[in-house]
C-alpha cells in the first residue's frame, strides 16, 4: 500500500510535517471545505473524474461560509495536477482536496483558507464501508433542517449530524443510517446518497430533501436517462419505502453498493435494474467519453 505526502504551503512534504495549530477554526469548530475526486487509471492512462464539477462546488461551498481562497481558481487546478504528477499514484485513488482556515473565529466575517492536498489508495478509504451488501437504520436523528444549515455545501461540520445518525445505526448493530426531515422524508445516509427502485423506476430524495448535491448521485442521474430508464426526483415519505424493489448507495469513494434491509424491510441486491445501473456506472469510469467526453480529465 502507498501512502502518498500532501501538498501545503504550496509546496509537497511528508505527512508527519503537516501542523494544524489546535486553534484553527477548522480544529474548535469543524470549519473547513474539502472535496473527494476519484483518480483512475484506465488502459495506461490516468484521468481525474469530474474534476472540475468538484472544484466548481468547492468554490461554491468556501463562497456560502465566507471562506477566502488564497487560491485563484485556475491555481487550485494546477496545483492539483502538479501534486498528481509528483506522488505518480500508481493504483486508483480518492484525492481530497481542502480548504483549511488556519486561524480566527467562526464568528469572523470572513476566513482565510489555505489549501491543502492529499491522496488515499481507494482500497484504503476508512470512511467507505467495506461490506459489499448494506443494512440501514432510519433514526431518530432527523436530518438538520436546510432552514439551519445549507446542506448542499460540503463542509466538515455538516457531517456532525450523520455522525449523531450513524453512532446510533451501529449501536444497534446495523452498517449505516438513513436520514430523514422532521415530516419523515427521506433525505440521505451518512455521507451517501440514496436511490430507490420500484417497476425499473429510479427514485431519489430531490435536493429539497436537504442532501448534499452529489456529483455521483449527478452521474447516475445523466447515465440513467442516457439509458432511457426513468428517474424520479422527488420527495420520499419514510412510510412508502415498502414499495420498492432495491435501493443503493452512492458516493464517490463508495461507488455504487446495494442496500439490503432498512429497518425492517428487505431489499434485492440482485435488481436487474440495479446490476444495469451499477455496470453502466463501472462502465462510464473505466471508458472516458462514454457517456460525456468531458468527465475524464487525462492528467
Amino acid at each position: 500500500m502507498d501512502t502518498y505526502p500532501v501538498f501545503f504551503h504550496n509546496k509537497i512534504i511528508s505527512k508527519d510535517k503537516v501542523t494544524l495549530h489546535f486553534t484553527s477554526p477548522a480544529v474548535q469548530y469543524g470549519i473547513h471545505v474539502f472535496e473527494g475526486i476519484s483518480f483512475l487509471k484506465v488502459k495506461n492512462k490516468r484521468y481525474l473524474f469530474r474534476f472540475k464539477d468538484h472544484i466548481d462546488r468547492l468554490f461554491r461551498s468556501c463562497e456560502k461560509l465566507d471562506l477566502e481562497i488564497e487560491n485563484s481558481y485556475d491555481t487550485v487546478l494546477n496545483s492539483t495536477l502538479f501534486y498528481i504528477k509528483n506522488i505518480n499514484p500508481k493504483e486508483d485513488c480518492n484525492i481530497r482536496i481542502s480548504i483549511i482556515p488556519l486561524e480566527g473565529s467562526w464568528s469572523s466575517s470572513a476566513l482565510r483558507g489555505k489549501l491543502l492536498i492529499s491522496a488515499f489508495p481507494t482500497s484504503t478509504q476508512l470512511l467507505a464501508n467495506k461490506r459489499e451488501n448494506l443494512s440501514l437504520k432510519v433514526t431518530k436523528i432527523f436530518k438538520t433542517s436546510k432552514e439551519s444549515i445549507d446542506q448542499s455545501a460540503k463542509v466538515g461540520a455538516n457531517y456532525l449530524n450523520a455522525r449523531y445518525a450513524q453512532l446510533e445505526s451501529l449501536r444497534e448493530n446495523f452498517d449505516s443510517c438513513l436520514l430523514t426531515d422532521q415530516h419523515h422524508f427521506i433525505s440521505e445516509s451518512a455521507g451517501s446518497n440514496i436511490f430507490l427502485i420500484k417497476d425499473n423506476n429510479l427514485y431519489t430524495p430531490c435536493k429539497k430533501s436537504n442532501i448534499l448535491h452529489g456529483i455521483t448521485r449527478d452521474t447516475i442521474i445523466k447515465i440513467a436517462k442516457f439509458e432511457n430508464i426513468k428517474v424520479e426526483e422527488c420527495l420520499i415519505n419514510k412510510k412508502d419505502l415498502s414499495k420498492f424493489n432495491s435501493a443503493f448507495l452512492c458516493g464517490t469513494s463508495m461507488k455504487i453498493k446495494p442496500v439490503t434491509q432498512i429497518d425492517n424491510l428487505y431489499f434485492d441486491p440482485e435488481n436487474n435494474q440495479y446490476l444495469k445501473i451499477k455496470e453502466s456506472y463501472l462502465n462510464c469510469l473505466n471508458n472516458p467519453g462514454l457517456y460525456n467526453k468531458n468527465w475524464h480529465l487525462e492528467v
